[in-house]
C-alpha cells in the first residue's frame, strides 16, 4: 500500500513538471510572438508612412504633367495660324487646333483689307531690310586762309567739297541736309594762327549738340592750335546741320592749307 501512494506521488510530480515547464515554454513561445508581432506593426508603421510620399510624389508628378499639357497646348494654339471659313455676311476664324471649338466672328472686308495691308507692310520691311542703303556720306574743307569779322552764330561755309555722296551737303551755305533717316557720324576741325581763338559749335535745326575751342591767345609767339569734334547723332530726313561761331569776333583768322585743313565731314552709320 505505502509502494502504491509513492507511486502515485511521483507520477503526480512528474505531471505538475511537464505542466510548469510547458507553462514557461508557452511563456517564452508568446514573449517571442509579442517581439515578432511588433517589429511587424513597426514595419507597417513604416510602409504606410512610404506609402504616403509615393502618393504624394505621384500627385504632384500629375499636377506638373497636366501644367505641361496646358503649356503645349497654348502654344500649339499660338503657333497654328488660324483658318478663314467662309460664311454668308461674315467670315469665321476656326483655330486649326479644333478641339477647343474656339470660333471668332471677324467682318468679312474689314479684317480681309486689314490683313492685306499688314502683309503689304511685313513685305516693305523685309525688303528694306534685306535691300543695302546706298549710304550717305560728305566731306568738305575751307579752301584758304579765312579772316572775316565773325558775328555770333556765324555759318561756317567750307566750299571746297570733297566727298559728297547723297548730295547732302551744299557749298553755298555750309549745311548738310540729311538725305536719309538713320543715325549718324559728324567730325569737324578748325586751325587758327598764333594769338587767336575761335570757339564753333555742331547744329542740329537750331539746337546745338556739340562743341570745340581753339585757342593760342597764351601761347608762345608762332604756335598754332587745332581742335577737332566728333558726335554720333540719329537725324531725320530733311534735317538741317551746319558748324557756326558761338562768340563775336572782330578778327579771327582760321586757317586752312595743305598741311592743316579746317573741314567738316560726316557719314551714315546705321
Amino acid at each position: 500500500m505505502a509502494k502504491c501512494w509513492i507511486f502515485a506521488m511521483l507520477i503526480l510530480i512528474f505531471v505538475v513538471q511537464c505542466i510548469v515547464a510547458n507553462d514557461l515554454e508557452m511563456e517564452a513561445w508568446r514573449k517571442n510572438m509579442e517581439s515578432r508581432l511588433l517589429k511587424l506593426e513597426r514595419e507597417n508603421v513604416q510602409l504606410k508612412m512610404k506609402n504616403e510620399e509615393q502618393d504624394k510624389t505621384i500627385k504632384l508628378l500629375i499636377e506638373e504633367n497636366n501644367q505641361l499639357k496646358e503649356v503645349f497646348n497654348k502654344a500649339r494654339i499660338n503657333a497654328e495660324p488660324p483658318i478663314l471659313v467662309p460664311g454668308n455676311d461674315s467670315r469665321t476664324l476656326l483655330n486649326t487646333s479644333g478641339a477647343r471649338g474656339e470660333v471668332l466672328e471677324l467682318s468679312t472686308d474689314k479684317n480681309i483689307h486689314k490683313s492685306k495691308r499688314n502683309g503689304r507692310e511685313r513685305q516693305e520691311r523685309l525688303l528694306q531690310s534685306n535691300t543695302p542703303h546706298e549710304g550717305v556720306a560728305f566731306y568738305a574743307y575751307i579752301s584758304s586762309i579765312h579772316t572775316p569779322a565773325l558775328e555770333a552764330k556765324h555759318i561756317i561755309i567750307y566750299d571746297v567739297v570733297v566727298t559728297n555722296r547723297g548730295n547732302g551737303y551744299h557749298r553755298d551755305n555750309g549745311i548738310f541736309i540729311v538725305p536719309q533717316t538713320g543715325v549718324y557720324v559728324f567730325t569737324w576741325t578748325v586751325v587758327v594762327q598764333e594769338a587767336e581763338w575761335i570757339d564753333l559749335e555742331i547744329v542740329l535745326n537750331g539746337s546745338p549738340f556739340g562743341s570745340i575751342v581753339a585757342d593760342t591767345v597764351n601761347t608762345a609767339s608762332g604756335d598754332w592750335d587745332c581742335s577737332t569734334g566728333v558726335t554720333v547723332k540719329e537725324v531725320n530726313a530733311g534735317d538741317h546741320v551746319y558748324i557756326r561761331t558761338i562768340d563775336h569776333r572782330a578778327v579771327t583768322i582760321i586757317y586752312s592749307g595743305t598741311n592743316a585743313r579746317t573741314s567738316f565731314a560726316g557719314w551714315q552709320l546705321l
